[in-house]
């Protein structure tokens, strides 16, 4: 979080997309949804204040999407058990469209 204060969320993104272009063969992003914000987002094991946006979320997952290398996704943390009015499980669905809609159509708002 350190680096995406200083350095802002769209420059850090950058640089890992970029050094996992350059060192892996393909890319696999597992996202846990125990880095967004769980004062926003508590329906997680481990919901913590000042984690990711939501915006924040998707803008990750739509950059790591959209390289070339990209082979797919999970989510993971999710407890809608703790999520009695479903912001964390709409914030989930989101993340996935965002791979999804970089994907088939380009359709990342």
């Amino acid at each position: 979080m350190q680096d995406i204060d200083e350095l802002g969320i769209v420059q850090v993104i950058k640089e890992i997309v970029k050094k996992l272009e350059e060192e892996c063969d393909g890319i696999y992003l597992s996202f846990d949804i125990d880095s967004c914000d769980g004062s926003l987002f508590p329906g997680s094991g481990t919901p913590e204040t000042g984690g990711l946006t939501a915006r924040e979320a998707c803008y990750i997952t739509q950059a790591v999407a959209s390289s070339p290398k990209f082979l797919g996704m999970d989510l993971v943390e999710l407890n809608i058990g703790l999520d009695p009015q479903g912001t964390t499980t709409e914030l989930a669905l989101r993340i996935i469209d965002s791979a999804l809609g970089c994907r088939i159509g380009g359709r990342f708002e």
